[in-house]
């Protein structure tokens, strides 16, 4: 089943963790990606910098998870950490 903004959501769980890469960073607008997947997400750079604890200006590259929950109106996402390269 997909939400009101086009993204799959299995309603049958209570989410669970995704790990995800940023590919692109528009004036203050962070665009981002599930890692294996092509379609492309964004958020506000600020929030998403804060939320992983880095400088916007790192953002370009950077692997992170988070939990991603199923809701209403589309999909909560939290509990972000970053992912290090291994």
């Amino acid at each position: 089943m997909a939400d009101d903004h086009g993204e799959h959501v299995d309603r049958s769980g209570v989410g669970g963790r995704v790990e995800y890469v940023v590919v692109g960073k528009r004036g203050g607008i962070a665009e981002f990606r599930e890692v294996g997947d092509s379609r492309i997400r964004k958020t506000d750079a600020e929030v998403l910098a804060y939320q992983l604890g880095v400088e916007q200006s790192s953002l370009l590259g950077r692997r992170f998870s988070c939990w991603v929950e199923p809701a209403e109106y589309g999909v909560i996402r939290s509990d972000f950490q970053l992912v290090e390269d291994a």
